[in-house]
């Protein structure tokens, strides 16, 4: 009770957490850290919509009266090299953006132009 009362009461330190997703619709997320904490925003660039599987990392960050899930905590699943940009999904779907032009879509790589 004391995290959720905390952030509603915008009494707490401002600092963020990490928690545990317990499930999301993609508009909101539900996580648990000391306590299970519902109804909280998912923040994402603009164009991009992801729905955090249950059990991933959720970075929460007070915002005025509230709190948001502004990302999930990077499991590096691809050698990416500084730079380069992945997205993907649960179910194995991958699209990698590679600083050589490249672009590998679930694993067959599409050569940049020259």
């Amino acid at each position: 009770m004391w995290i959720s009362r905390n952030i509603n009461n915008n009494t707490n330190s401002k600092n963020p957490f990490v928690a545990n997703v317990l499930n999301s619709n993609g508009s909101e997320v539900n996580v648990s850290a000391l306590e299970k904490i519902e109804n909280i925003p998912n923040t994402t660039p603009f164009g991009i919509l992801s729905v955090p599987p249950r059990g991933a990392k959720a970075v929460v960050v007070p915002v005025g009266e509230s709190a948001a899930v502004c990302g999930i905590v990077s499991q590096n699943k691809f050698s990416l090299q500084e730079g380069e940009l992945a997205l993907f999904s649960s179910g194995g779907a991958s699209i990698v953006l590679k600083n050589d032009g490249s672009v590998v879509i679930n694993g067959k790589i599409f050569e940049g132009e020259e």
